[in-house]
């Protein structure tokens, strides 16, 4: 989430990769996927094209149980195959103009650092991790505080 905002109370998600679009409560307590529109209106709105269909009383997108909306045309329509996860079985990460080691697939571990997920270069010894700082960081071997 974002450290440094909230929609109605909850985190906010940001999606930067192409289209810019933010996963956030929207103000009749549901999570939607919205995008500019939703954004210039402080999230203080229920506008998206996709969301889940129940109330999440406080539970984050990835506890929801039930399947997700998404929008067909003028229509919203039921879609079993959206998924909103914290921890996707594996990472792809490309770096195409330098630390080309650091790219390839990482693996979710069972472990956790800082309450936050792990991933293994697969074949390698690369950790994708959570830093002192909050941030993403890739590390050579098994992370350790300090």
């Amino acid at each position: 989430p974002l450290s440094d905002r909230t929609a109605n109370g909850y985190p906010i998600w940001e999606h930067t990769a192409g289209s810019r679009c933010w996963l956030y409560s929207g103000n009749n307590g549901m999570w939607i996927i919205g995008g500019n529109d939703a954004a210039a209106k402080n999230f203080a709105c229920t506008r998206g094209v996709i969301y889940c269909q129940r109330v999440h009383d406080g539970r984050t997108p990835e506890k929801m149980v039930g399947n997700w909306m998404r929008l067909d045309g003028e229509k919203f329509r039921e879609d079993a195959a959206i998924v909103v996860s914290t921890d996707p079985p594996s990472l792809h990460v490309l770096c195409p103009r330098g630390q080309q080691r650091c790219g390839g697939e990482y693996l979710l571990l069972s472990d956790r650092f800082r309450h936050q997920p792990v991933w293994k270069q697969r074949g390698g010894h690369l950790r994708i991790c959570t830093g002192s700082a909050g941030a993403w960081e890739v590390i050579n071997g098994t992370p350790k505080e300090g």
